[in-house]
C-alpha cells in the first residue's frame, strides 16, 4: 500500500507540475495562435494601361470587396490571405480611325469593306477574383499604423468593352468592277450616326504587386478598423496571344449590325494596334477585423 501511495504521489506531483506549466504558458500560446478574420471594401481609380495609335488609356472608377484571414506570428507581424473581387474600368478616345477587310455580301459577291469612325470612344470593364498572399506589420496600441505588401493572383471573371462613335461611315469596294458603293444604308453602306456596339475578350492570369499602408483603430480587444491607401500594379502583360480582326467588320447576315473588336485585340493590316497592356489601380481601403 505504501508503495502504491508513493507512486500515486509522484504521478500527482508530476501532473500538478504539468498543469501549472500549462497554465503559465497558456497566455503566450494563445497570443502566438491569435488570428483575425476581416472584410473590406475599397474605392479606386483604375485602368488597363496601354497605348493605341499614340493615345493613352484613361483611368476610370472601380471598386473591390473581399474577405481576409490573418495569422499572427507575434503581436506585430502577420501573414494575410483570402479572396477579393475587384472591378477595373478604363476608356480610350480616338479622333479618327479607319480600316478595311475582305467581306462577302448577301448575293455572294466578294468586296472590300471600308470604314472610317470619328469620335470613337471605347470603355473596357474587367473584373478579377484575386487570391492575396501578404505580410503585414502593425504597431500596438489603441491607434496605430500598419504597412502591408505582397502579391495577388487574379483570375479573369468577365472582360468586355462598349464602344460608340460620333459618326461611322462605311462603303464597299468591288475590285472586280472597280466600283465603290456608299449606299444603300440597309446593306450596311453609308453614314451611321452615334453607332454603338460591344464585344467580349479574354485575359491572362493577372500577377499583381500590392502595397498598402494606413491607420489601425482598436475598437476593443476583439475588433479593429483599418483605413488606408493601396496600390495594385499588374506585373505582366494580360493580352492573350494572337491578334483579332479590324475594329469593325461586315456581317453578311446582319449588314447594319457590324461586328466589333475591342482595340485591345484589334488589328490594322494584320498588325495589332495594341501590343501589350497591364492593370493599375490605387485608392482607399476600409477593413473591419474580428480577432479569433
Amino acid at each position: 500500500m505504501k508503495l502504491f501511495d508513493h507512486i500515486f504521489n509522484k504521478i500527482s506531483r508530476k501532473s500538478l507540475l504539468i498543469i501549472a506549466f500549462g497554465l503559465v504558458s497558456m497566455p503566450s500560446l494563445i497570443a502566438q495562435s491569435k488570428s483575425e478574420l476581416s472584410i473590406h471594401v475599397k474605392g479606386q481609380f483604375s485602368k488597363l494601361d496601354f497605348e493605341v495609335l499614340q493615345e493613352d488609356s484613361e483611368m476610370d472608377n472601380g471598386y473591390g470587396v473581399g474577405i481576409n484571414y490573418a495569422f499572427y506570428l507575434d503581436e506585430r507581424w502577420s501573414i494575410i490571405t483570402g479572396a477579393e473581387y475587384q472591378a477595373f474600368s478604363t476608356n480610350v478616345f480616338l479622333d479618327n480611325i479607319s480600316g478595311s477587310s475582305e467581306a462577302t455580301d448577301q448575293e455572294g459577291e466578294n468586296f472590300e469593306f471600308r470604314y472610317t469612325a470619328s469620335g470613337y470612344q471605347e470603355d473596357q470593364n474587367v473584373s478579377f477574383i484575386s487570391i492575396p498572399l501578404k505580410l503585414q506589420y502593425e504597431t500596438t496600441g489603441p491607434i496605430g499604423l500598419y504597412v502591408a505588401g505582397g502579391i495577388k493572383i487574379g483570375f479573369d471573371v468577365q472582360s468586355s468593352s462598349e464602344s460608340k462613335t460620333r459618326d461611322l461611315i462605311t462603303s464597299a469596294y468591288y475590285p472586280q468592277y472597280n466600283t465603290e458603293l456608299s449606299d444603300p444604308l440597309f446593306m450596311g453602306f453609308g453614314e451611321f450616326e452615334r453607332y454603338k456596339s460591344d464585344s467580349e475578350f479574354d485575359l491572362k492570369t493577372n500577377y499583381i504587386l500590392n502595397l498598402e499602408t494606413g491607420v489601425k483603430l482598436e475598437v476593443n480587444d476583439m475588433q479593429n478598423l483599418y483605413l488606408g491607401l493601396f496600390i495594385d500594379y499588374g506585373m505582366n502583360n494580360l493580352k492573350e496571344d494572337g491578334s483579332g480582326s479590324e475594329i469593325f467588320m461586315y456581317d453578311t447576315e446582319n449588314p447594319t449590325d457590324f461586328k466589333n473588336e475591342s482595340v485591345l485585340y484589334a488589328s490594322q493590316n494584320t498588325n495589332p494596334i495594341v501590343e501589350e497592356f497591364n492593370s493599375i489601380a490605387f485608392g482607399l481601403k476600409l477593413r473591419y477585423g474580428l480577432r479569433l
